[in-house]
């Protein structure tokens, strides 16, 4: 399943109001989207499945972010395909106005390059299908509502814990990087610490006349809980790190289920392990 940090960027600005706007005031307050995605290598068995009900709230200096339900899946297709999808329902409110509606969606197509072996890590790439709201974005910063991402994977398993990274770029301007890494000293229980950092390369004008930082270091723990082998629970807190702007997150947490199963063969494959992290 796919995992994404979404930092939401509550500044001035001047655009026309959507629908999907109640403004206060006559100032317009912008949000802007920063992303960093969060994969592993491995892929889930052929036929099955893993889909994911969640619910994230994030906090920035200018309002907050409210995404729920997020839902999303995970189906294996072939021993190195897997589709993914996730998206769902957002409102994100500041001093001057509340939008609602559609959360940016994502598609996705892991294809495994390289599988696991004795002394060498999985790798995967994942090209994916971004599609923002554009409720409130301010075309200056963000001029495309459709934008492609290709990132790459890589994780490596050891004895007692396991590590991950995910890089990449996504074409509306967005470079990427996120490490993670969990612990498997218990059975039906699996914690985690992520760090990622997203950077914008373009528009860069812009995002200093508004006060915006180019980069957005992010941080997290979190875990996942197993109750039964179709069943699990996650969650996770965090925040931004580094120096204070306004795209900064004071606080964000996510908590939610998994529900995975096969629906055309027993074997359920990998640990689905998701920690989907919005900032």
């Amino acid at each position: 399943m796919i995992r994404y940090r979404i930092a939401i960027v509550a500044i001035l600005s001047t655009c026309v109001l959507s629908p999907g706007v109640r403004a206060q005031s006559g100032e317009v307050r912008l949000v802007v989207t920063a992303t960093s995605m969060d994969e592993d290598a491995t892929l889930l068995a052929p036929g099955s499945i893993s889909i994911d009900l969640d619910t994230n709230f994030n906090r920035t200096q200018g309002g907050y972010y409210f995404s729920a339900p997020g839902v999303g899946f995970t189906l294996g297709l072939t021993t190195r395909l897997e589709l993914s999808n996730y998206g769902g329902l957002a409102i994100s409110k500041d001093q001057q106005n509340r939008t609602y509606g559609l959360d940016d969606n994502y598609l996705g197509l892991k294809i495994l390059l390289l599988p696991k072996g004795e002394h060498r890590p999985a790798v995967a790439i994942m090209p994916t299908l971004e599609v923002l709201n554009t409720t409130g974005i301010d075309p200056a910063l963000i001029p495309h509502r459709v934008n492609f991402a290709l990132p790459v994977l890589v994780e490596k398993d050891f004895d007692d814990w396991s590590v991950s990274y995910t890089g990449g770029y996504i074409t509306r301007g967005l470079a990427f990087s996120t490490v993670k890494l969990e612990g498997d000293w218990w059975e039906h229980f699996t914690p985690a610490v992520t760090v990622s950092y997203s950077q914008f390369t373009s528009n860069l004008d812009a995002l200093s006349d508004l006060g915006v930082n180019r980069g957005q270091p992010n941080a997290s723990i979190g875990f996942e809980k197993n109750i039964n082998p179709k069943w699990s629970l996650f969650a996770d807190v965090g925040r931004s790190i580094g120096r204070t702007n306004p795209a900064s997150t004071s606080f964000e947490c996510t908590f939610g289920v998994t529900f995975s199963t096969a629906l055309w063969r027993r074997d359920s494959g990998k640990d689905s392990r998701r920690f989907p992290n919005h900032f």
